[in-house]
């Protein structure tokens, strides 16, 4: 022990510190970014199915059909509404939030609470994006009717089975609807 202790051949004072700075920069580096990361990519995103029916030409039907709970808090989920080729952002507030069996009606009006006029026999996207994945919750086609307050059946509606075409040629080769909506 004592031949052990009189030892003194260990590494140099600088050196040493040098291979104990590197040692802990290789620890950050490997560390770091799982500590710091903002986690995007682990950000949950609600999964829901729902069915969005034109009213008339200044109103919704929304139907949640199944999957997690929906919050239209602007500050949470943006709802778009896209026709004629511009891209309208509605005001959802009044929905709050909508839970398996809900049924909510929403009024055409943007964000700023000016009435959107959609022309009778328009078809549009109806979109649900959440915010804080900034991923698409829900898509799906909607036709205003000629007239206003009528139920008449858009010809090449998707399924209403949660999935939807984003092709319109696949759309169409599904055909017409023989039992309504």
């Amino acid at each position: 022990m004592e031949k052990f202790l009189k030892n003194r051949k260990g590494l140099a004072p600088l050196p040493g510190k040098l291979l104990i700075l590197l040692i802990l920069g290789l620890i950050y580096i490997l560390v770091a970014p799982v500590l710091f990361e903002d986690g995007e990519q682990y950000k949950y995103t609600p999964l829901t199915n729902m069915q969005v029916n034109a009213i008339n030409s200044s109103a919704l039907k929304i139907q949640h059909l199944g999957g997690d709970f929906l919050d239209f808090n602007p500050s949470k989920t943006l709802i778009t509404l896209n026709f004629g080729g511009e891209e309208q952002r509605l005001e959802a507030s009044g929905l709050k939030i909508l839970g398996v069996g809900d049924t909510g009606f929403l009024s055409l009006k943007s964000e700023y609470g000016n009435p959107i006029n959609v022309v009778p026999g328009t078809i549009a996207t109806f979109k649900v994006t959440d915010l804080k994945s900034r991923r698409l919750i829900f898509v799906q086609q909607v036709y205003f009717g000629k007239e206003a307050g009528t139920q008449e059946k858009y010809p090449f509606q998707p399924e209403l089975s949660g999935s939807y075409y984003s092709d319109p040629e696949q759309m169409a080769r599904k055909g017409p609807i023989e039992d309504g909506i």
